[in-house]
């Protein structure tokens, strides 16, 4: 919210307004912009970074008089006096001359002034004459040759002029025809990576997380965190935060080291404990009693052999 009280700090610079020289920080001294509403949105001109309300800011159209009328450019409805308002033609450099276009008195570059060509359309093409470079070449005439027509581009609100109008690197054509992405914005599905990138990498640029691992495409991105060759965006099974699950099971690992463990953790050292009880799979009273017949055995030897030393010394 824009706060033009004293104690409020607009532009955030550390600077309550009372005690900075340009409140909004736009290159205008609050004292030039003064605490009128040019624009009548409510919000004193020196705290407005837009006080004329033409959708440029007061930054790019600074105290600059293009047309010497007396009225600097951020307080100016046509800066160029052609005419066509500021916010008609734009901060855009259509024709490329370096030249911006609320201040470009021949926006198309077609060698007729703005002014001369008028909002007519003689050749029917869909773009205004002063925006048409070509005002002969027709609707069917495909100017920027990205694979629709000047009449198709008028309807889909496209720069029939300019192969990929909004610049995400796809001509307008492949858009349309192709992607069914919007050639109107960088980024159609909203997912923080551009239609363009994602096209080139693989990635879906109508699917917000291409490969469903819960991760937007843009914050998932083109690193490679489990160093499988596979970029995150493309990976479902990027390691996330203390987990090296290698095996790619969606399980998470225990060890935490980066060895690959097939079965999605590491039991660490074998301890063999010594068995409880016996070995042979009898009871325990079935040992001792076959103990006590052993003893008996021996006794019984030991008796028999006395009797025949015995019996020997009688003979």
């Amino acid at each position: 919210d824009l706060d033009g009280s004293a104690d409020a700090d607009v532009d955030g610079d550390g600077l309550s307004n009372h005690l900075d020289e340009d409140s909004d920080d736009d290159g205008l001294s609050d004292q030039e912009e003064g605490d009128g509403d040019f624009d009548g949105d409510g919000v004193p001109d020196y705290v407005d970074v837009d006080a004329d309300g033409d959708g440029i800011d007061d930054v790019i159209e600074g105290s600059e008089d293009t047309d010497g009328d007396g009225a600097i450019d951020a307080y100016d409805l046509d800066s160029d006096g052609d005419g066509f308002s500021d916010s008609e033609e734009g901060a855009g450099d259509l024709d490329g001359d370096g030249v911006l276009n609320f201040r470009d008195l021949d926006v198309d570059g077609d060698g007729r002034s703005d002014a001369e060509e008028g909002d007519g359309d003689v050749d029917e093409d869909g773009t205004p004459n002063w925006l048409d470079p070509d005002d002969s070449d027709g609707p069917s005439a495909d100017a920027d040759e990205d694979g629709l027509s000047n009449g198709e581009e008028a309807a889909l609100g496209t720069n029939a002029y300019l192969a990929d109008t909004d610049g995400d690197g796809l001509d307008d054509g492949v858009e349309v025809l192709d992607l069914g992405t919007d050639p109107l914005s960088v980024d159609t599905d909203g997912d923080g990576m551009e239609d363009g990138t994602e096209v080139d990498v693989g990635a879906d640029p109508l699917d917000e997380d291409t490969d469903g691992d819960g991760i937007l495409d843009g914050p998932d991105g083109l690193g490679d965190e489990d160093g499988d060759g596979v970029i995150n965006v493309l990976d479902p099974f990027e390691a996330s935060p203390g987990d090296d699950d290698d095996d790619d099971d969606s399980a998470a690992d225990d060890d935490d080291d980066s060895a690959d463990d097939d079965d999605d953790s590491d039991p660490g050292p074998v301890v063999v404990s010594p068995p409880d009880g016996p070995q042979c799979g009898c009871s325990q009273g079935a040992v001792a009693k076959e103990g006590s017949d052993l003893v008996l055995l021996s006794l019984a030897l030991f008796v028999l052999v006395g009797r025949r030393k015995r019996g020997r010394r009688r003979r």
